[in-house]
């Protein structure tokens, strides 16, 4: 577990503080046992690099490119593996039945995997939903959460008050708004930020399988 960027320990320490208010409470370590208590914990909170980025909200990467900011979650494979299957249906159709029913199906093939891989895309990169990067460290346990919040409960990870309907994932440990599911071939949860894209993206690759079968018969 690394820091980068920040000029010396003291500004380290600054930052453990945030996330550890319980260390150091009573002045007897220095900056380099804090330093070394923190590293030896589970690293479920990351600090951010001297740029500023990657940085991350529980298991969920956030990376810039281009201007914007990608959210990555720790079920990235499985984001793989769904382009693998995608690209390959629609690679086969493109190369080995379009050609015998004429340049239009190709063309078609190349659009409707193209769409089909742009909108998996917007849903895999963009933000589910996430309340608080602020985190008190508690070095346990992630707690399960079963049922959405009604608007009472404390999240003791994120320490926040949870909104109604938000729920804070197992797998990605932290708080995600509106959560609907947590879907690992979308890498990460589903919610207030990326529930639009996500029925977007199975509306459109669900037409591509209606297209698809229909050219083949």
């Amino acid at each position: 577990l690394f820091y980068f960027g920040l000029s010396d320990m003291s500004e380290v320490a600054s930052e453990l503080q945030c996330v550890m208010p319980e260390m150091s409470a009573d002045g007897d370590h220095g900056v380099q046992e804090d330093v070394e208590a923190f590293a030896a914990r589970s690293p479920i909170f990351i600090g951010v690099s001297r740029s500023g980025y990657p940085r991350y909200y529980g298991r969920i990467c956030c990376i810039r490119l281009f201007g914007q900011e990608w959210y990555v979650g720790p079920h990235w494979y499985c984001s793989l593996i769904m382009t693998a299957v995608i690209g390959g249906i629609g690679s086969g159709y493109i190369f080995v039945i379009a050609p015998t029913t004429g340049s239009t199906q190709q063309v078609g093939g190349v659009v409707i995997t193209g769409l089909s891989l742009a909108m998996f895309y917007r849903c895999v990169l963009k933000n589910p939903g996430i309340l608080s990067a602020e985190r008190r460290w508690d070095g346990g346990a992630i707690p399960e959460q079963n049922f959405p919040s009604t608007g009472t409960r404390r999240c003791n990870v994120c320490d926040i008050v949870q909104p109604q309907g938000t729920l804070h994932c197992e797998f990605c440990d932290v708080c995600i708004s509106e959560w609907d599911h947590h879907c690992p071939w979308t890498s990460k949860c589903i919610g207030a930020g990326n529930l639009n894209e996500f029925y977007t993206f199975l509306c459109v690759n669900l037409s591509s399988v209606v297209i698809i079968c229909f050219a083949t018969v």
